[in-house]
């Protein structure tokens, strides 16, 4: 098992009490159970198959077994459910498009969000899908077809570029960031920086200031990472409700295993078993 880097146990010291960096680094500890939800788009037969549980607070299931092979199952290869998160499956029903609505999701690769905003809105409505790198595009476009998404239109495109003329009533951005709520000291594999936090940073800024920019007044913005890190999250935040631009909507989520936030209203999710670490807040546009 690999340490956690003494750079972010700076982070996390500035950030939590002892109690709370305790359950955290229990969570980077925990073998995370693979979790998928069914794609209501489709008709599925039966999930008789799968060794699996149902959650009681959101329309997803949790995998009993993790040598189970579920991506080898027909279920998985006919788009009828699709493995996720639970966190990341959250900031689409918080965003909760209607029939009706012009949603913009920001950063949309690889579809995952994308696909469950369709499902939420019945495939009605129109999504515009936008993601700047040109695999991860192609990624994006495959898993919208595999998952019978019928009312978003893909574009490969910096997010930062879109033309100003666009306005939309419901925005979703799941920002780029270091992902400090995902990590896992049983994988060798630990990209995360100061450099990346510190850049994330300056991105997610960005993105916040241009989604404000092209969400109609009254409009929604989720803003959304898979990072714990404040500097990431309510600072980012907290910069534009100063200005007076947006004013934050409380979330109200049960059953989420949930860390202290500065901002009242907003959800951080702390790493375990069953959850990616997770921030989450709603923003009205003023």
């Amino acid at each position: 098992m690999i340490e956690v880097p003494e750079f972010l146990i700076n982070y996390l010291r500035k950030y939590y009490n002892n109690e709370d960096i305790s359950r955290i680094l229990n969570g980077y500890k925990e073998k995370r159970l693979s979790t998928f939800r069914i794609n209501r788009l489709n008709n599925i037969d039966s999930l008789d198959n799968i060794p699996c549980t149902k959650l009681n607070n959101i329309d997803a299931y949790s995998l009993n077994d993790n040598n189970f092979k579920l991506f080898d199952t027909k279920e998985v290869n006919s788009g009828n459910i699709y493995v996720q998160s639970i966190s990341s499956m959250i900031p689409p029903l918080v965003l909760n498009p209607n029939n009706n609505d012009i949603v913009l999701d920001m950063t949309a690769a690889p579809g995952s969000k994308t696909s469950l905003l369709a499902q939420i809105m019945n495939n009605n409505g129109s999504i515009t899908a936008v993601e700047i790198d040109k695999y991860r595009f192609e990624r994006l476009k495959h898993n919208l077809r595999l998952l019978n998404v019928k009312n978003t239109y893909c574009i490969n495109q910096d997010a930062l570029k879109l033309d100003e003329m666009f306005s939309f009533n419901k925005v979703l951005l799941d920002a780029p960031c270091s992902g400090s709520g995902t990590i896992n000291l049983n994988n060798d594999n630990l990209v995360i920086s100061d450099k990346l936090i510190k850049n994330s940073s300056i991105l997610q800024y960005k993105l916040l200031d241009k989604a404000i920019k092209l969400t109609k007044k009254g409009g929604t913005i989720v803003y959304s990472t898979c990072s714990i890190l404040k500097i990431e999250n309510e600072d980012i935040i907290s910069s534009f409700i100063k200005k007076g631009l947006v004013k934050v909507e409380e979330i109200s989520f049960n059953d989420l295993p949930l860390l202290p936030s500065t901002i009242t209203g907003t959800l951080t999710i702390c790493p375990n078993k069953l959850y990616e670490g997770f921030f989450i807040c709603k923003l009205i546009k003023l």
